[in-house]
Formats: C-alpha cells, structure tokens, sequence
C-alpha cells in the first residue's frame, strides 16, 4: 500500500539523546512499537510549530520534464528520453579538452555557457549546456573536433528510491541489520582493519555535517557543480551512506552495516534527485582514482551506456567492488495483495498492474557489478521479493529494501533519520559487508585487481540463504546474503607457484578463515578445474580431483600439453561445504610454442615463439594458419608483439597465414615473403611508436589509430617490401567520423624523410570490431588518420570536391597560410609530385643516395624524391640540356605526355569506332599541338583523362591551373593504380 502523507514526521535527535515517532498502527505500519499517543501529539504539534521539519519523501515516480537532446544510438537511451545538455566524450590522446573554436560554435548554438570537464586519466570527459541543445547539431560540432574521438549523449539516471516514513534512530529499530546477521560479526573485525577501507557513495551527496556521518567522511567531489564540496540537499545520498557506515556507539542515532570504514561522497545527482551519465561516469573514474575499495550505486538507469559500462570495467579491473541497486520498476503484487507497495514508476493512477517485473537495470545489469535486490519480510516472517524490486538474470543477490532506517538531512542543526524503501536502501547494506570482508582479510585488500573483486562475489552469493526456489533465480538472485554465513564459511584458495607456469606445475589448495588464515582442522575432498581463458569462451582442459587434510591438498596439473595463454584454476568443495575459490596463471610455453613478456626501454613487448611442429600452428580447413599473439585477459597491453616462426610456414599454394595482435591483423597469401632458406625463420614485429601525433601526423590529419612500426626479418635480413600485397586490419582506436575522408596510410622504412612526409595513402574502409581494413605492398610505419582541414580559398569553387578528396589522400597540400590556389599555375614539380603521390611510385632508393637525374633538381629539395622517382619510372624525360624545370608552369600538352607514358592508354588516334577523324583534329585549335605532344593529346582526350574546353579548344601551351592538375588526378585515381 502506499504511505499517508501524514505518516511523515521528523526524527529529531539531540546531543544528549533521542527520541522517535513511530508509524501509527492504523495505517498497517506496525514493524516499529508504538509510542504513546501523548508523545506523538506533542512532536506532531512541535513539527507544525517549526521546531522539526516534514521529511521528505523521494517520489517513486522518475523525474518528469526530461529534455531531449540525446541521439538515438545502439547502446545508448532514445533522443527523446536523453537528459538535456549533456554529452559524455573521449578525447584523442593527449588532447587537453575542445577546441576553444568548438566551445564558441557551441555557445553560439546553445545561447548561453558551455562547461566543458577536461578529460581524465582515462580521457574521459563531458560537455554539458545551461540550455536544452538539438542533439544531432551538437553531435556534428564535437565530431569537427579533431581533439574528439567519439560522443555519447548522457542518458538519465535515478535514484533506486521507493517509499518513505518515519522511523526510530535507535539501533533496535535497524531490523535490517539483525536479519541480515551483521550485527554477530562485527567483532571480528577490529576498527583499525576497517578503517583501511573506503566506501565510495556516488549518489545526491551527503550531509557534510550530520552528527552520525561527518567523523567517517573523506574527501569527495560534487560532479554536478563540478566543485569539491558534494553537499546533499536531497537526503538520499545521505541515508545510503549511513546505512553502510554511520558511525556506531557514539550515543545517537543509528549504526552502519559497516561502521569505522571510510565513507567518500561523490555527488553525481542533483538536488532534485535527477542525474545523468556523465556525472556518473566520471564519479566512478575520480572514485577509483582516488583509493575507494568499494562503490555503492544506488542509482540507475534503463539505458545502457558505452561509457558506463567501460568505467565499471576500470573499477573491477583495479580491484574495487561495484555493488549496484537493481531498480524500483516493477509491481509484483496487485492491489489487495499483503505484498503490495503501490504503483511503480509509469503506471498511471487506477490501474491495478500486478505481476509485472521490469529488468535489472544500469549499471547493475553490466556482468562486473554485484546486483542487488530488495526484499519485503512478511508478517509470518518469510521473505518475499519487495513489489518494487526489479528482477533479471543479471541479479547476484538480495538485501532488506522495505523501511530501512538511516540518516536524513539535518535540519536547524538537528540531525534527522528516516525509514526507506527501494533498492536503493538495499545495495548499501550489501557494500557494508562487502567492506567488512575486505577489512578482515588483510591480503585480499592487498589485492587490487579483478581477483579480490570476485572473492567478495563469491562469498555473498554462496553463503546468501535461498529464499525462493533452490538456488539461483531471476527474482531474488542468490538469495538473502547472510554475514555470518559469509564470514563463518572457510572458503578454498588455489595457490600456484607464481603467476607464470609451464611444464609439470604444482598446485596446492588451502582452506582459508574469513581473515586470510589457514584452517588447520578442515578435511574433505573438492576438484580444481583449469580453464582456458583466452578467447571470448571458456574451454575447460582439466579436472583434478583433491583431498584436503590439515588444511591443505597439493596437486600436479601438467601444463605442457596446452597452448600457452591465460588459465583460471577453479576450487570447489565436493563434500566440505567451502565456498569455491578461484585465481588464475599465465602458461608460458607449450604445444611447441613460447610465450614471454619484458620490458624493454620502457615498452613491454610479448614475444609469441612457434617452433615447426607446434600445434597451434597447423593449418585449419580452410588452410590458414593462425598465430595468436593477443594479450590475455587481465595483462597489461603490449607497446609491441614479436612472432617468430619458421620460414617453412611461409605461405603457400592453398596457404595462407594469419597473425593476430589486440590491435592489429595481418593476412599473407603466396608470394609475400622471400623464398625460404634452409632452417631459416621469419620474424615479424609491430611496435606502438610513442610518439606525439603533432610531430608525426601531417597538417589537417588526426590520427585514428595508434602509429604502429611495422618490421620483417627472414633470416635476419630485413624486408622492405613484400613480394605481394599483404592485407592487414588495425584498430580504428579513436573513432573517425566521415569516413571518405578516411583513409589508412603507409610509411615505408626506406623513405629518408622528415618524419611528416613520406606517408602514402593505402586506401581501405571499415571492417569488424572496430578496425579499418586495407593493403601494403611494404611493411613500416601503418596508421589510420582522418582529414579534418580544409582550404580557406576553395569555397564555392568547381574543383573544391575533387582538391579536398586529393587533401584527404595527402597527394596535394596548401601552399602556406591555409591557402591552395586553385586558379595559379601548377609548377613542373608540382604536377609531378601529386602523381608521385597519388599512386605510390617508390620515391626512394636513388634519391636517398643522392641521386640527381637533372642538373636544375638538387637532393635536399622537397620535391627531388618525387621528380627522380617519376624519372627512373619512365614518366618524365625533362628538357633536352638536362634540365627539368621545377618551377615552370606545366602546360596542358606536357601534362598530357607525363600522363600518356604514366598510363597508356591504348593507340593515340584510335577515337573509338565512330570516329571519323583523329581525336586530335576534334579541337578547334588542334594545329597549337607540338608534333611531340600530338599522340599523348589523342591518346588522353580519348580516355577522357583531359578534356578541352567548351568553346572547342584544348589550349596545349596553356599552363594547366592547380585546380585542373587535382581534377585530372582525381579522376585517375578513382580510374586506376598502377
């Protein structure tokens, strides 16, 4: 049923005591004793007189007047139900924030002030509006960005909250602490241990000055003014937080499920008990960052998130506990039932529901967040999901939700209390324990990775009491977690060697005491499962039985008969009653292959070694074979991967070889590498170079992906090019939008130039997980880059579609000052650079050397490369006194030389089957045509590969404009490459 509003009255408590008002019985509230009519009387007329204040209830209800500003995304909330203003980014490494002219276009846009957060540790950060802004304009001005990688609109976020009352600030009236057995292991735990943990409580803030909270505050953060000062003016925060660790035994008020730990406030909802994922998101970063050892959400949302969903994955993977309410959605129970708690959220008034049950929502839905339910106790004294409880496969476990006593916003001075009902009541009694279990254990706290993150799971879900069906189910998880049952219940720990096994490894499995402790006494049998973890599935590869005596039970698991990688040992009790226990190894060398890690000036490499008869390495059906070298799960990345395998691999007819790294994947058919020698080996390397993207990446580009150097070897001789195109994938890291300004480019290692020049455009689009697809002829340096720049002088102009196409390959730049003249006259070594450019003519070799084909064409010019390669290649003889005119004006008859001996194109006067004339004699100027230049005119006038002009002329001797040389090179470029 739903609470009267009268039932809502103050908890006041003084200095030198308390007292409470109780629910009268009248209304079915009679978990709490009655007080006496007289007191009641006399503190509801204190109430009307202003010496107390009403407290305030958080409506069931979600927040009404969302604006839409977000996109309709896969992963991400409708536009119409998006939260006003707000956009979560990631930035481009290291870029510091938005580009002052994107705040202004966006200030422009929005009619008032932009605050943008700068990005975090993680790059990470958001841009938020004091006004509602159209989504899809705010998308297009963040992705104009070249400091921006990718956006998300912020989607809601609510507070897991349900109905209010009044309550008793006394210990004896925290039923929810006695049900749960809280109480029985508090002195297992001394305070100095507990006081080593932190409990972080993202949430509408705290009361800073509350009587049962201040003394156990650290410092926090306020994501919604963006200040250091995360004041609650709601009360939600505040009651979540003193339910995990108001501080106990200081004469007033209540006790935390976990008192003595630290409690970190990070306000990421605002007063009104509206909030969004941006806030959420960096709350959850700045908690990690800043020691917290648990998070408590008691928020949520139905919509799933990126990013959201990547910051919970952070915390695991620093070894914090995220414990998550399930959310208030649903309506269990029909009018009339004992159960039923009123309407939930979107079921209009009269309407009886009734059975419905809405899903766990976000983040407690993510797979690495401890989920937690809200029970209702019955009359009888049997549990029941509470009516408001959501409910899913994802839920781990179920707590008291229904009139939860905990700290409420002072008021005059006077702390207050208040009763509570909702998951939100519910996850933070969980968080308590799970604190508890991290403080008793000294070396599980010491633990910070995904390791302790699971111990906790594992102990609250195998020790929770069903209170449903046996075992799991969709409505109450695991059950009701039990503290005693948790701390009183051994639990098995397998103990490997070291981190990193191969061969005949021994194994021992102890029997460990909630504080880390061996059990000495415990006996009985159990199974250590090994499980290979190295893909998106497990695969089990052995199950070793054991017998436990004193404690302990020593296995052998011979580890030479699998692959290396990533292995979880998995302990579970047969016939002792343990709560089963996990870690896992890294097997470093077997089935013929060898798996190593080091750190070698600062970069850590992994070297993946396949000898000639290592399984892993035969080929499959498809005559592939596939050689491994990703980091497992839970290593950090590499900075750069070495396979080495024997030359006899190389591939041949019907096979192909495959590499495949976190980033990158490598595929060579036949031809590609040299003929193998005797006993020989092939080693194929690629480093992420760390490197400033300004000092490598050319003018108007952003990268897209890391810049990773490429390296072959056979037979310790360098490869510089391959015998046929290889075709490789890398991963488009940093997102790019507009993807025909898109492209994968190539440096080869042969070219002796200045660290921005040299790349050649290799084309490609986008492919499967996030990766850009395309080939090269030679290894190097690969990245994936974008144009984001543009001409200040090609607006309006007829060639601007074809010279930014040309920009986007980087086969034409400007000529200073963000200028490209179009209408000037292209120089000799201008035209013949952008072909040089456009279709990957080698410009090295020779002219690393020095070489100097034409007396006017010194090597250090910027085009001498270019030049000398179109020379040896045949393109361009130059003048007949050995000159060749870099600065002169190309006229339209030598463009068509350059391009008739670059790309034949067939007989010169052939004009096709109804030409009754040379194509030549077409113009009505065809007699200005030189007498060299008379064939290579027909010849690309008939392939349409330059035009004469509307009035009939072909102008030979006039110089060609840089506009007209871009157009003619675009379109051989969508024609052909040689």
């Amino acid at each position: 049923m739903s609470y009267p509003k009268e039932c809502f009255v103050a908890l006041a408590a003084e200095k030198r005591g308390a007292f409470v008002l109780g629910r009268l019985r009248k209304y079915g509230l009679n978990r709490i004793p009655a007080v006496s009519v007289v007191t009641a009387v006399a503190t509801l007329f204190a109430a009307s007189a202003g010496f107390f204040a009403p407290v305030r209830s958080l409506a069931a209800e979600p927040p009404s007047g969302w604006t839409a500003v977000g996109l309709s995304a896969s992963g991400s909330c409708a536009e119409t139900e998006a939260t006003a203003g707000a956009f979560l980014v990631r930035y481009r490494p290291g870029a510091d924030g938005l580009l002052p002219e994107t705040v202004e276009r966006l200030e422009a846009m929005s009619g008032g002030k932009v605050r943008a957060q700068s990005p975090n540790a993680a790059s990470v950060g958001s841009v938020s509006f004091t006004a509602p802004v159209p989504a899809k304009r705010v998308a297009d001005v963040l992705g104009d960005d070249p400091n921006v990688a990718f956006a998300e609109p912020a989607c809601p976020v609510r507070i897991a909250d349900g109905p209010a009352a009044a309550g008793d600030p006394y210990f004896p009236y925290q039923w929810q602490l006695a049900a749960v057995g809280l109480p029985d292991v508090w002195p297992l735990v001394s305070r100095k241990a507990r006081a080593r943990v932190t409990v972080a409580v993202l949430d509408t803030g705290v009361d800073l000055s509350h009587e049962d909270l201040a003394a156990a505050l650290v410092p926090g953060y306020d994501f919604v003014a963006n200040d250091p000062v995360p004041e609650d003016r709601h009360g939600h925060g505040t009651h979540v937080a003193g339910v995990v660790a108001a501080v106990a035994d200081n004469a007033v008020g209540v006790a935390g499920a976990a008192s003595g730990v630290r409690l970190m406030p990070v306000k990421v909802v605002d007063d009104s008990g509206r909030g969004n994922t941006a806030a959420l998101v960096q709350g959850i970063y700045w908690a990690v960052d800043h020691g917290a050892d648990v998070i408590n959400l008691s928020v949520g949302s139905p919509y799933p998130s990126l990013f959201l969903e990547e910051a919970i994955r952070y915390a695991v993977r620093h070894g914090v506990v995220v414990v998550a309410a399930a959310g208030n959605g649903s309506d269990r129970y029909p009018e009339g039932n004992p159960g039923d708690l009123g309407r939930p959220p979107g079921v209009p008034d009269g309407k009886t529901a009734g059975a419905m049950v809405r899903p766990v929502e976000y983040p407690a839905a993510y797979v690495e967040a401890i989920a937690v339910g809200a029970l209702d106790r019955a009359p009888d004294g049997t549990w029941r999901p509470a009516d408001f409880s959501n409910g899913g496969d994802e839920l781990d476990v179920s707590a008291p939700g229904v009139d939860v006593l905990g700290p409420d916003l002072s008021f005059g001075g006077i702390s207050r209390y208040a009763f509570r009902s909702g998951t939100s009541a519910a996850a933070p009694i969980a968080s308590g324990l799970a604190a508890l279990l991290l403080a008793a254990d000294s070396s599980l706290l010491q633990a910070r990775d995904e390791r302790r993150v699971e111990a906790v799971r594992r102990r609250l879900q195998e020790t929770a009491r069903d209170v449903g069906p046996p075992g799991f189910d969709p409505d109450t998880g695991f059950g009701l977690f039990d503290a005693r049952e948790a701390f009183g219940r051994p639990s098995l720990r397998p103990e490997p060697p070291a981190d990193r096994v191969e061969g005949e490894v021994p194994l021992r499995v102890s029997v460990r005491a909630y504080d880390g402790s061996l059990v000495e006494n415990a006996s009985g049998a159990g199974e250590l499962e090994i499980v290979g973890a190295n893909g998106e599935t497990e695969r089990s590869v052995a199950r070793l039985p054991f017998v436990v005596r004193n404690g302990t039970a020593d296995v052998v698991w011979d580890a030479s008969g699998v692959d290396p990688g990533r292995y979880l040992l998995r302990a579970r009790a047969v016939d002792g009653g343990w709560v089963s226990g996990w870690t896992d190894v890294t097997v470093v060398s077997g089935n013929g292959m060898t798996r190593r890690t080091s750190v070698e000036g600062g970069k850590r490499v992994l070297r993946v070694v396949y000898s000639e008869n290592a399984a892993a390495g035969r080929p499959d059906e498809a005559g592939e074979r596939l050689l491994d070298a990703r980091t497992l799960p839970g290593e950090a990345p590499a900075d750069a991967v070495e396979v080495e395998f024997p030359a006899s691999w190389r591939p041949a007819a019907q096979v192909s070889l495959r590499i495949r790294t976190d980033e990158t994947e490598w595929r060579f058919g036949p031809g590609v590498f040299p003929a193998e020698t005797e006993g020989g080996k092939i080693i194929w390397r690629a480093e992420r170079e760390s490197v400033a993207p300004a000092s490598v990446v050319p003018d108007g580009f952003v990268l897209c992906s890391d810049v990773w150097h490429v390296f072959v070897r056979v037979d310790d001789s360098p490869v510089v090019s391959f015998g046929a195109p290889a075709e490789a994938r890398v991963a488009n890291r940093y997102g790019c939008g507009r993807p025909e300004r898109t492209a994968a480019f190539v440096r080869a290692d042969a070219e002796a130039l200045a660290p921005k020049e040299g790349w050649r455009w290799a084309g490609g689009d986008r492919a499967s997980e996030g990766k850009w697809a395309f080939r090269t002829e030679t290894p190097g340096r690969i990245a994936v880059m974008s144009y984001v720049g543009s001409f200040a002088d090609i607006a309006g102009h007829w060639a601007r579609e074809d010279v930014e196409a040309l920009a986007a390959r980087m086969t034409v730049g400007g000529t200073g000052g963000g200028r490209f003249e179009p209408d000037r006259a292209v120089t000799r070594a201008e035209f013949v650079a952008m072909l040089v450019r456009a279709f990957g003519l080698s410009a090295s070799g020779e002219t690393a050397a020095g070489d100097t084909r034409f007396i006017d064409v010194p090597s250090g010019a910027w085009y001498a490369s270019a030049v000398n390669a179109a020379a040896r290649a045949g393109w361009i003889e130059g003048y007949g006194d050995g000159r060749f005119g870099p600065g002169d004006p190309m006229t339209r008859e030598q463009m068509a030389v350059v391009l008739a001996r670059a790309f034949p194109a067939g007989k010169a006067d052939a004009g096709g089957a109804d030409a009754k004339e040379p194509i030549v004699l077409r113009f009505v100027d065809a007699g200005d045509v030189s007498d060299w230049a008379h064939d290579a005119v027909a010849a690309v006038a008939a392939a349409g590969r330059l035009n004469g002009y509307p009035d009939g002329q072909f102008r030979p001797r006039q110089p060609a404009t840089r506009a007209e040389a871009a157009v003619v090179v675009k379109r051989l470029a969508s024609e052909r490459r040689p």
